[in-house]
């Protein structure tokens, strides 16, 4: 029994680093301070969408960093169910969500300083959080891919080239 569990810090310190990215993220999404010449937050210019005609690079931004959130909250779970002992089999899985997503964080970065280019203006605190989270979320897809995940080898599916 003692071969089937995890070990508790392990899985608390992938529990923390997905926290800590997840705060960042929502935080950056949500506040202004991207640019000292962008002052809307990427949600509300999401919302000026409905009304108005707006940059779509910045929904396209904000969307991806919404992705990346639901790919963190995804892999909670899934780091949820391990703790309970149901989510065997499912590490790789929540390691690859967790790393997906700072890529995610990287083309949202990319497309943001390809509009707002380094050297016209200083960058923000949300910019930076976002930035901070990128390196964050890949360590703890790592720490995910690092788990003992037997389950995985285990699986009963099996393919062949006739279907059956």
């Amino acid at each position: 029994m003692a071969n089937l569990k995890d070990q508790t810090m392990h899985l608390i310190a992938i529990a923390v680093l997905i926290f800590i990215s997840f705060l960042f993220s929502v935080v950056a999404v949500a506040t202004p301070g991207w640019h000292d010449r962008f002052f809307f937050t990427l949600l509300g210019e999401y919302e000026r969408t409905k009304t108005t005609s707006v940059a779509l690079w910045a929904v396209g931004v904000s969307v991806l960093i919404l992705l990346g959130i639901i790919c963190l909250c995804i892999a909670s779970i899934i780091l949820l169910a391990r703790f309970f002992g149901h989510g065997r089999g499912r590490a790789i899985l929540g390691g690859v969500l967790c790393i997906f997503t700072g890529c995610i964080y990287i083309v949202s970065l990319g497309i943001f300083m390809g509009v707002y280019k380094p050297g016209t203006g200083t960058y923000g605190y949300s910019f930076g959080l976002l930035w901070t989270s990128v390196p964050v979320s890949i360590v703890a897809g790592v720490f995910f891919l690092l788990l003992k995940d037997d389950e995985f080898l285990k699986s009963e599916l099996k393919y062949s080239s006739n279907g059956m």
